[in-house]
């Protein structure tokens, strides 16, 4: 189990690939955010930039998704669905 972050005060934030066994975090306060592929069980995107985007090409979660941001598109997410006995 693992988290991971990245985070940026000023500018674009660009990822080609981030997995996590617990939770994945990726933002900016001021630019773009681009995700080639991101995994984890809890994933927050996020940009608060004015004009800033958040561009994904694969989202993997298991357990929520948080994508916070006024332009966000997403080319493929895949939910996991986990049955408890």
């Amino acid at each position: 189990k693992g988290s991971i972050s990245v985070v940026s005060t000023n500018g674009e934030v660009s990822v080609a690939k981030m997995f996590a066994g617990d939770m994945a975090n990726v933002g900016s306060n001021s630019g773009n955010v681009v995700i080639g592929e991101v995994q984890g069980k809890k994933v927050v995107l996020f940009s608060q930039g004015e004009d800033a985007k958040i561009k994904a090409d694969n989202i993997k979660v298991q357990d929520y998704l948080v994508l916070q941001g006024d332009d966000v598109a997403l080319k493929k997410l895949i939910v996991a669905v986990i049955k408890v006995l």
